[in-house]
């Protein structure tokens, strides 16, 4: 739900930000990622076989922000996003549920 996703009952004030607090974030929270230790046992090595691969069509750092940041929400790679009227083979779209439009729109 979007409570957890955003982490609606979490810190707003940065004075009372504590290792504790942090490790409270909700795990479905889209601030999970950042608090989490980076060398998760697959991150790295998964963007470093994606970025030697033939096929790779970006560096290491481009498949590791994938890896870290948006392969757990299921966005695709290389998949611009779009909003709900925008083609869903070219674009990410919001679920049929969701009525917003992202930023990267505007």
């Amino acid at each position: 739900d979007s409570d957890t996703l955003l982490d609606a009952g979490g810190i707003s004030d940065p004075a009372q930000i504590t290792e504790e607090e942090l490790n409270t974030i909700p795990e479905k929270s889209m601030f999970a990622p950042f608090v989490e230790s980076v060398w998760e046992w697959d991150r790295i090595p998964r963007a470093l076989f994606s970025a030697l691969s033939p096929f790779a069509r970006a560096d290491f750092w481009t498949y590791f922000v994938y890896y870290q940041f948006l392969d757990r929400f299921g966005l695709a790679k290389g998949k611009p996003l779009g909003g709900v009227d925008s083609d869903p083979e070219i674009y990410t779209i919001p679920r049929s549920d969701v009525n917003a439009t992202p930023i990267a729109m505007f």
